[in-house]
């Protein structure tokens, strides 16, 4: 939207009811109302702002329930109010708004504004992931991962979320398909995959994945051994703080084996 019509309309809504001009503004869209309120909020305009936010919630536009949400959650600054929160956060959900459905799933997950649901956390969590949030989709991932299973099909749906998560560029979706595919105990023992997304995880410098990436060629897993290239990547997890990758190095340091161990994943923490 150009500058110009963008100063006309907020001089109509600054001088118009808000509710006429809802009843009679088929030419201004969501994404334009959007592109105004922002506008408003940059140039600091708070009269504006405030009165295109009672607009566009006249028009059931879902971005002004979901700014609404933002403005009354808690935050360090305000006690706000988890209950509005999640109250205008369904309202968003409910106008199909991807953002406002993935952090109504995780109201849902954690009960917060909310009785604790799994049942609605999928529900909103799936609308969410299949409108394209990749947070949803890697929640998704994990919530359906059976750490104890070594039935390849008992995984298979969180091998679908993860890997939906990761074509959309989501690191630590990509980092679990890999650890998922490197260890034995879950059924699908894979190492050539497993490789490419930790590579891939890992040049995006992924802690966890540049420590499972050291630990494959300390191994030999997938490619030929080095322990060389094995503790230049546990250097560069260490460094961004990874714990295992700290003690590993701490135990080559002192003399001492590393110790065998099998894969950790989030199992079904949300």
């Amino acid at each position: 939207m150009n500058h110009l019509r963008q100063l006309i309309i907020i001089f109509l809504v600054m001088f118009l009811p808000t509710s006429v001009i809802a009843d009679d503004t088929p030419w201004l869209n969501e994404a334009e109302w959007l592109d105004l309120y922002e506008y408003a909020i940059n140039k600091d305009d708070t009269e504006a702002a405030e009165t295109l936010l009672s607009l566009g919630l006249d028009m059931q536009f879902g971005e002004s329930f979901f700014a609404l949400s933002n403005m009354v959650a808690p935050t360090k600054e305000r006690k706000g109010s988890l209950y509005q929160m999640t109250y205008f956060l369904r309202k968003a959900a409910r106008q199909n708004h991807t953002e406002a459905q993935h952090f109504l799933s995780m109201s849902y997950a954690h009960g917060l504004g909310v009785v604790k649901d799994l049942k609605s956390y999928q529900y909103w969590a799936k609308k969410a992931a299949h409108n394209g949030s990749r947070e949803a989709q890697y929640g998704l991932g994990r919530f359906y991962f059976k750490q104890n299973s070594t039935a390849a099909s008992d995984n298979a749906k969180s091998i679908y979320w993860y890997s939906q998560a990761a074509s959309l560029g989501h690191i630590k979706a990509t980092t679990e398909l890999a650890l998922i595919h490197i260890d034995e105990d879950f059924g699908i023992l894979n190492p050539e995959k497993a490789l490419k997304w930790l590579w891939l995880a890992a040049l995006k410098n992924d802690a966890k994945a540049q420590y499972w990436l050291g630990f494959a060629f300390a191994e030999g897993i997938g490619q030929e051994s080095s322990s060389t290239k094995a503790i230049q990547w546990w250097r560069k997890s260490a460094d961004k703080g990874f714990n295992q990758a700290i003690a590993i190095l701490k135990m080559l340091e002192d003399g001492k084996p590393p110790i065998q161990h099998s894969v950790s994943t989030p199992g079904e923490s949300i």
